[in-house]
């Protein structure tokens, strides 16, 4: 609360003074937010580009440490395929291994579609590095078109 006896531009410099003191806090903590999380990549590959209802479909996730990363080990804690938007998990691990920076670690997985259309999975990994720093997810969608068996017939 203002005091009642200051001037008029009194007022509205220390409402400008305060708005920048809040605007400057909340950038300096997301900054620092931002900056703790583990710098990865994530690559996704398919051995079919359109399979057909019941064909199995090979999926391979390439996390990668980027070199940029003080040196410091990245933890893939747990690794979740879902069906995009949904708990439902196709798999999941847990414990899959340390990357050590500019290093990566690829996870296959193997999916089947019972129906044509395109279908939305999410790959979710969780990723902690070295010290008390708290885990971050990232999320990676892929994008499979299944066909229908009858309009792709044999090529």
């Amino acid at each position: 609360m203002m005091p009642s006896n200051l001037p008029l531009s009194a007022k509205t410099s220390l409402r400008a003074v305060l708005s920048v003191v809040a605007v400057t806090t909340v950038l300096l903590l997301s900054i620092q937010s931002v900056a703790a999380a583990p710098p990865v990549q994530i690559e996704t590959t398919t051995d079919i580009d359109e399979p057909m209802p019941g064909e199995t479909v090979e999926i391979e996730a390439t996390i990668s440490n980027l070199e940029n990363n003080n040196n410091r080990n990245v933890k893939l804690d747990w690794v979740f395929l879902r069906e995009g938007g949904e708990l439902d998990l196709y798999q999941q691990s847990e414990d899959v291994g340390v990357i050590a920076p500019g290093g990566s670690l690829t996870i296959p997985f193997s999916v089947t579609f019972d129906s044509p259309g395109e279908k939305h999975l999410d790959l979710e990994i969780i990723v902690s590095q070295e010290g008390n720093e708290p885990p971050h997810t990232y999320k990676k969608p892929i994008y499979i078109d299944v066909s229908n068996s009858e309009l792709r017939g044999d090529v």
